[in-house]
């Protein structure tokens, strides 16, 4: 029984007429299956048939056919549904050729308005530049998934449902299995799978779900203001000259990892490294299956591999910087989602390494990968491949200072916390820019006066790090509130504060 029928338009109905008749102009064989023939019965009914069969069967077969004596499984009987009659019409040899005649002249009546299905398509395969045989394989896959159409064979390997794709399109099988080869786009970019199964995450888009442009499905520009590139202090004297030099414009593709500790920046880093080197950043999806780039739980691995693929097909190389952030579940980290999805175990080297390797091979758009994890949780053969690393440690008290003054501007907050005070906050509490900023989010909404704003901090930190396993700094080995290094004549080019920290 067919286990989902979207609302059927137009350009549905007709190409899977299209299809069917492909199918058996190219398939002399009984058929099993009554849901190969649903749309046919769409299109028509019960009376037609009958119609149909007095008026083109000629009266000896048709006597053949409705003799009471003759009874099998595939007996003309017309108390059968419609796409059970219509199955044992075609399963009679001698009536395929006047079948099929019959099934020319069945189309969809035409209804009014725009046909939504046929825009989102053409949308899609524009995107994606697919040819005619990409498209009709897209359009088949999609139309069996949806019940519409239905495999033709009860064997259901690999090879069967080549042979009755080539047979729906009405192609060759050597030109079928080329164009849904493991490095051809349709595979590529996640539309079958490596069993020909159909990805069910564009149906919701093809459906006409959501406003937004399909691009932002997979990839979408950043819209958010960078840091200033001085903001990253030694992190940008250390690693900023290579960085430029290996994502110019004309050095070609190269693959970046940011590894390390949670809420260090590295998201950041990579924003700010975008616009030091004039590149357009682009963050790669992490919820390929919605609408938006943020909010749900995060894709598979093998879906966000797609939107990576996606992305480097669609923008202009040697100007773009893709983002891949939170890349643990591809990478092989500790997240879990890589593991489970290849059949390896949590925190243990393996997981699907080719497919990683292939895409590191195969990208044309520099591209940084962010994670949590520590470099070791990769395959050697992944780190191998990556052109630069960078590994952010966990905060110093200057460097979460730094974070404090910026988080503070940005949520309006000047007025209550000065720099003083947020030195004060960053030597103590030990947290990464996350807590800060989950701190400072709740002390806006609860709008303290001035003179409260030291012990609602307080107040607010001390759960989270209790939450998070952090002690705060000991009061009694911090310097004195008045300590100065101004009185130290010291001649360096190295700036006497970059010395300190």
């Amino acid at each position: 029984m067919a286990k989902f029928r979207p609302a059927n338009d137009t350009f549905r109905q007709a190409q899977s007429m299209r299809f069917l008749r492909n199918l058996l102009a190219n398939f002399d064989d009984r058929i099993g299956d009554s849901d190969v023939f649903v749309v046919p019965a769409m299109l028509t009914t019960e009376a037609g048939v009958r119609d149909w069969f007095h008026a083109a069967i000629p009266a000896k077969l048709r006597a053949e056919l409705e003799n009471p004596e003759f009874h099998d499984r595939d007996a003309v009987c017309f108390t059968d549904d419609l796409p059970e009659l219509l199955r044992c019409l075609w399963c009679q040899r001698k009536v395929r050729p006047l079948l099929l005649k019959f099934f020319e002249t069945l189309a969809p009546t035409p209804r009014k308005g725009a046909d939504a299905f046929s825009k989102r398509f053409g949308e899609f395969c524009s995107l994606m530049h697919f040819g005619k045989l990409e498209q009709d394989l897209l359009l088949a896959g999609y139309l069996i998934w949806t019940d519409l159409m239905e495999w033709p064979f009860r064997r259901r390997s690999r090879d069967a449902r080549l042979e009755a794709l080539a047979m729906y399109v009405d192609r060759s099988i050597p030109e079928v299995r080329a164009a849904l080869a493991a490095d051809a786009p349709l595979v590529r970019c996640g539309v079958f799978d490596g069993d020909l199964d159909f990805s069910s995450d564009l149906s919701s888009f093809f459906a006409g779900d959501g406003k937004e442009p399909l691009e932002n499905r997979f990839y979408r520009r950043d819209a958010e203001k960078p840091l200033p590139w001085g903001y990253f202090g030694k992190l940008a004297d250390r690693h900023g000259a290579l960085l430029r030099r290996l994502l110019a414009v004309d050095s070609g593709p190269a693959n970046v990892l940011l590894y390390g500790e949670p809420g260090t920046g590295k998201t950041s880093f990579a924003r700010a490294l975008a616009k030091e080197t004039g590149r357009t950043c682009y963050f790669v999806s992490q919820d390929p299956g919605t609408d938006g780039h943020r909010g749900g739980a995060k894709g598979p691995a093998a879906l966000r591999f797609s939107a990576l693929r996606v992305a480097d097909e669609r923008v202009e190389p040697a100007r773009s910087l893709l983002v891949v952030d939170e890349a643990d579940d591809m990478l092989g980290g500790p997240g879990g989602g890589y593991y489970s999805l290849f059949g390896g175990s949590r925190g243990a080297k393996g997981g699907d390494k080719g497919l990683l390797n292939s895409v590191l091979d195969g990208l044309k758009t520099p591209t940084i990968w962010i994670s949590n994890a520590p470099a070791e949780f990769m395959d050697e053969s992944s780190r191998r491949r990556f052109d630069y690393a960078v590994r952010f440690d966990a905060l110093t008290d200057s460097q979460r200072a730094a974070v404090w003054r910026n988080q503070v501007a940005e949520a309006g907050l000047g007025r209550f916390i000065d720099d003083a005070l947020a030195a004060e906050f960053a030597a103590k509490w030990p947290v990464n820019a996350g807590g800060i900023a989950c701190v400072l989010r709740n002390v806006k909404r609860l709008r303290p006066a001035k003179a409260g704003v030291r012990d609602l901090v307080e107040s607010l930190m001390k759960p989270h790090c209790d939450l998070m396993g952090l002690r705060p700094a000991d009061d009694r080995l911090r310097p004195a509130a008045d300590y100065s290094l101004e009185g130290l004549a010291i001649t360096t080019a190295v700036p006497l504060p970059r010395i300190v920290e």
